[in-house]
C-alpha cells in the first residue's frame, strides 16, 4: 500500500501540471499553423525565379504535412487516453486500490504529458514517422477511430486505427472499393490481441479512386468521432 501511495502522489502531481498547461495546446497549434506560411528568404512562394517558387511550394507542402501529422498524433493520444480512462473506471469498480489501477493512472498521466510535448513541438524539427503501403477493402464509411480493413496477411499481423487523413476529408473515400494507401504510423495503440501490432495511423490520399469489390450483406456504418 505504501508503494501505491507513492505512485498516487506522483500521478496527482503530474495531473496538476497537465491541468495548468493543457489550455495552451490549442493556442500553440494555431500559432504553429500561421508559421507555415511565413515568408522565408529563398523559400517564399512569391520570391525569386521559378526554382525559388517551386522550393517555396514544396516547403509549404512539407510543413503542412508535418502539422497535419502532429495534429493527428494529438488526436491519437486523446483517443488512447480515452480508452485507458474507460479501462480505469472498469478496474476501479472491480478491483479498487490495486497496483493495476495505479499503473493505469500512471500511464494516463504519461500520455497526457506526451500530449503536451507534442503540442509544444516545433513542426520544423518534427521528423516524419515510418510510412507503409497497405491495401484496404473499404466495406464501410471511415471516420476517426475506425480500423482499416486490411487485405491479406497484414490483417492478421496489424491493426491500424485512423487518427488522421490528409486534408481531413473522408468524402474522397467510397465504401465498396479497394484502395492502396500510404499511411504514417503515429503511436502504438493498446490492444488485447496477442501477436498483433496495433498503431494509430495517418492516411495519405489514394492515387486512384479505387477498384470495386463485393460488399458483405451487413456492414456497420458508424464509428466514434473525436
Amino acid at each position: 500500500m505504501k508503494k501505491a501511495s507513492i505512485w498516487s502522489k506522483k500521478i496527482k502531481d503530474q495531473i496538476v501540471a497537465v491541468s495548468l498547461y493543457i489550455f495552451l495546446i490549442q493556442g500553440i497549434m494555431a500559432a504553429n499553423c500561421q508559421q507555415v506560411f511565413r515568408p522565408i528568404s529563398g523559400h517564399g512562394p512569391q520570391e525569386g525565379n521559378q526554382t525559388d517558387k517551386y522550393l517555396g511550394l514544396a516547403y509549404i507542402k512539407e510543413n503542412t504535412l508535418k502539422l497535419s501529422l502532429l495534429s493527428a498524433t494529438m488526436r491519437a493520444l486523446a483517443m488512447e487516453i480515452n480508452d485507458y480512462e474507460q479501462i480505469l473506471e472498469q478496474k476501479k469498480q472491480a478491483l479498487p486500490n490495486t497496483d493495476e489501477v495505479v499503473y493505469i493512472e500512471y500511464t494516463i498521466a504519461k500520455l497526457k504529458e506526451l500530449l503536451i510535448k507534442t503540442a509544444l513541438q516545433n513542426h520544423e524539427d518534427y521528423k516524419l514517422p515510418e510510412k507503409r503501403h497497405v491495401t484496404v477493402n473499404m466495406a464501410r464509411s471511415y471516420y476517426y477511430g475506425t480500423m482499416l480493413e486490411l487485405e491479406g496477411k497484414s490483417a492478421k499481423q496489424f491493426q491500424f486505427c485512423i487518427a488522421g487523413i490528409y486534408g481531413d476529408d473522408f468524402s474522397i473515400l467510397e465504401p465498396g472499393r479497394r484502395y492502396d494507401f500510404e499511411i504514417y504510423l503515429l503511436i502504438p495503440k493498446s490492444s488485447d490481441w496477442p501477436g498483433v501490432s496495433s498503431y494509430y495511423v495517418f492516411i495519405m490520399p489514394p492515387a486512384d479512386p479505387g477498384h470495386g469489390f463485393s460488399m458483405p450483406d451487413a456492414v456497420p456504418n458508424s464509428a466514434p468521432h473525436f
